[in-house]
């Protein structure tokens, strides 16, 4: 199974970031494209396959509400030529885009019952420009199971398991969150550290 990596773009930071997913390993990384709270996502994705020779890169995710789909198409297209083929566009929902301008998402009501309440809370909480950070009030208010049903998280011994699992269901790629946009870099580094030099290894 591959690995990849799902970062928020940094002003002079994006390259570096890339530099560092590829030296580790990683298979992919994406920037999320949230305008407004980040930089452009596809000049940053610009820089950093100018200072890569192998990783995918691309948007995780972009989305066709704010981003016409033929301006999309065309920086797309512009990051596989840059890149020489490494290039991947994710396409979603983008609902902090979205709200930035004042539109609302995907309406809880067509959400499962099991996460509706937590997505009511969400949506009357949430506050955007706190995007990708857990140190706040909306995220502190999600609690361990929640957390625990939408994602992988906690020590390699907790983790690792639940990746194996995925192994055998046939997954053959799983993409990375390594930490909030508040996270220490005390934290994320010897989280990303791990997950190269434990995790990748054990499920490749």
């Amino acid at each position: 199974m591959k690995l990849g990596l799902l970062l928020f773009p940094a002003l002079r930071g994006s390259a570096q970031l890339a530099r560092m997913a590829e030296g580790l390993g990683f298979d992919s990384l994406v920037f999320a494209d949230t305008q407004n709270i980040t930089p452009e996502v596809w000049g940053q994705l610009m820089l950093a396959a100018r200072d890569t020779q192998r990783i995918e890169l691309g948007t995780g995710v972009t989305n066709p509400g704010t981003r016409d789909a033929a301006v999309t198409a065309s920086a797309a297209l512009a990051l596989q030529v840059e890149s020489g083929g490494r290039a991947v566009c994710g396409i979603g929902r983008g609902d902090s885009s979205l709200g930035t301008i004042g539109f609302s998402g995907m309406k809880p009501e067509a959400m499962d019952p099991a996460v509706r309440q937590a997505a009511l809370h969400l949506r009357e909480h949430y506050d955007l420009r706190d995007h990708g950070r857990a140190e706040t009030a909306h995220a502190q208010n999600l609690d361990d199971a929640f957390v625990d049903g939408f994602g992988i998280v906690g020590p390699v011994e907790t983790a690792l398991p639940r990746f194996e699992r995925l192994k055998a269901l046939g997954l053959d790629f799983c993409r990375v969150i390594p930490g909030s946009r508040d996270a220490a870099p005390d934290i994320t580094g010897p989280s990303l550290l791990t997950l190269a030099n434990v995790m990748r290894p054990a499920v490749a």
